[in-house]
């Protein structure tokens, strides 16, 4: 779609309608959805990378408010968990996708014909680039208020426990470092089922000594699995050596 087609005007006024938002200087709304492949065809057309950079640096700091404002009694790791888990690449894009960013886009041919509007980082990036628009058009109450509507049933779900649990590695490696112990050793064993269908069986040694193990449908999946094992058992055995 070109700059100033009905097509991608009419686009952006849907867009405007999803975000709640009527910008004042539309070429923001147009940087943000444009992809370098289209830039690239079309020069001297602006991409979106730029308001990409500071749309998540903006994007950041209303999750990270909301958050803090949202649960007072969650401690500051709970709440860094909390919102790497809102702000990851996955998230970010199915937000684009609530708003429907993807059929927004302005993206090459070459890009267009290999399914970049369904593409996950460009997803993510064009997000991020929107979030960055509003702030400039209309300040970060604006900016805010957007993130808000487009995040509100992901803050209504949020389990802080199975949040901790999906990063289990992370909490393990504090957890060692806080006992002044070395990091852990992942090793795969095997690799079991069809090659489409793969089963990954991994063990987790610290110090030599095997704690645990975890099979999963992809390597980081099964480390999870071992870490939260792991955790458990060193925890345990601390516990039991702190109640002697």
């Amino acid at each position: 779609m070109k700059r100033g087609s009905k097509a991608f005007d009419d686009q952006m006024a849907q867009l405007e309608a999803r975000l709640g938002h009527s910008f004042a200087r539309r070429e923001l709304l147009a940087e943000a959805i444009t992809h370098r492949s289209y830039a690239a065809e079309h020069p001297p057309t602006p991409h979106n990378e730029r308001l990409e950079f500071l749309g998540d640096a903006v994007l950041g700091f209303i999750l990270c408010a909301w958050l803090v404002e949202q649960f007072p009694r969650a401690s500051e790791g709970e709440l860094a968990k909390a919102k790497g888990h809102l702000a990851a690449s996955a998230q970010l894009a199915r937000a684009a996708e609530r708003i429907g960013l993807g059929d927004a886009l302005r993206m090459g041919r070459n890009e267009e014909r290999q399914g970049g509007r369904l593409k996950q980082t460009i997803l993510e990036n064009a997000f991020e680039a929107v979030i960055a628009a509003l702030y400039l058009d209309g300040g970060i109450a604006v900016a805010t208020q957007a993130a808000r509507r487009i995040f509100a049933a992901d803050i209504a779900a949020l389990d802080f426990a199975r949040i901790a649990a999906l990063d289990a590695k992370t909490a393990l490696q504090d957890w060692l470092r806080l006992q002044r112990r070395p990091l852990p050793a992942y090793e795969t064993i095997a690799i079991e089922g069809q090659s489409h269908q793969p089963t990954f069986h991994v063990t987790i040694a610290i110090e030599g000594r095997r704690l645990g193990e975890g099979r999963g449908s992809s390597r980081k999946a099964a480390e999870q699995v071992a870490a939260a094992m792991a955790l458990e058992r060193l925890k345990s055995e601390v516990g039991d050596h702190d109640s002697r």
